[in-house]
């Protein structure tokens, strides 16, 4: 099976490709290889390559900077995933592509299920959202959908890596305590993306994340607990708990955006790991 992979020098995307299986030939492209906002260039690759699947891992993910970069982030997150969609129904191929707990609210108490109804509150949950509409409408019976939260691994920009860089130079810090999610390892999307692989028949919005729920704060006090035991951090810096009204910040984020992953896990037959064990499992061999 040939697989194209855009997006491969990303959090998710750099894990597909160290757990790829055997039996895929495997095409990974970043972004300076394979700009999905130009329909030429996606033509060209598909061409010479000739995919069976496309799995899109391209994103704009920023999203503090997506207020102020709004023309940048619809570009990618909805005009590229579009332009992937085309390239794919034109040669009757499957994508898969992710998406995020932004797309919600917020005011869910309980976990939000794919029968909830999107309404994100900031632009790169917006451009997220037009994403996955695009990719449903174009290429409706073969796209698959995966959305996810709180992504981390040891490269790239993510909360993980800021809390260490943050806890390494200060004495003390300030972290939101009032928004509940759900940490994932991108390792963790990567493998459940190859289960999906191999499952053709399936399609539609799913839903995948670790399991459990915490707070930024609670995940920053573990981040610097188990960074503690490895000896990644060696000084006891003072997390102090603040509310998002207290917190300075030129976007609005859901208060809560726990997903329900449950039919996912067991339509893939798939017992995930808890985020505090995926936390520790990643910090383990951070220095590696």
């Amino acid at each position: 099976m040939n697989v194209l992979l855009t997006g491969a020098s990303g959090q998710v995307g750099k894990y597909l490709v160290h757990t790829c299986p055997d039996k895929v030939n495997l095409l990974a492209l970043d972004k300076h290889a394979l700009d999905i906002s130009n329909r030429d260039n996606i033509k060209e690759i598909f061409n010479q390559f000739e995919p069976n699947l496309v799995i899109n891992a391209a994103a704009y993910t920023s999203v503090e900077n997506a207020e102020a970069e709004k023309e940048l982030a619809y570009q990618i997150n909805r005009n590229g995933v579009a332009n992937i969609a085309l390239a794919c129904k034109t040669n009757n191929i499957r994508l898969i592509h992710y998406s995020t707990d932004y797309v919600f609210d917020g005011n869910n108490s309980s976990p939000y299920t794919i029968q909830d109804i999107p309404n994100p509150i900031n632009v790169y949950g917006q451009s997220k959202l037009e994403g996955e509409k695009k990719a449903l409408e174009i290429n409706c019976d073969k796209t698959l959908i995966i959305r996810t939260s709180w992504v981390y691994s040891n490269h790239g920009d993510n909360f993980v890596k800021t809390m260490l860089k943050l806890m390494n130079e200060n004495e003390s810090i300030e972290i939101i305590t009032d928004q509940t999610g759900t940490p994932t390892w991108a390792k963790s999307i990567a493998k459940i993306t190859w289960r999906f692989v191999i499952q053709p028949e399936l399609n539609g919005v799913f839903n995948f994340s670790d399991s459990g729920s915490t707070t930024w704060f609670e995940f920053a006090k573990e981040i610097q607990s188990i960074a503690t035991k490895y000896n990644i951090l060696n000084n006891a810096t003072k997390i102090i708990p603040i509310t998002t009204e207290d917190y300075s910040s030129n976007v609005k984020r859901p208060l809560y955006s726990v997903l329900d992953c449950n039919k996912t896990w067991e339509l893939l037959n798939v017992k995930p790991d808890d985020w505090r064990t995926s936390l520790g499992k990643m910090l383990q061999n951070y220095n590696q």
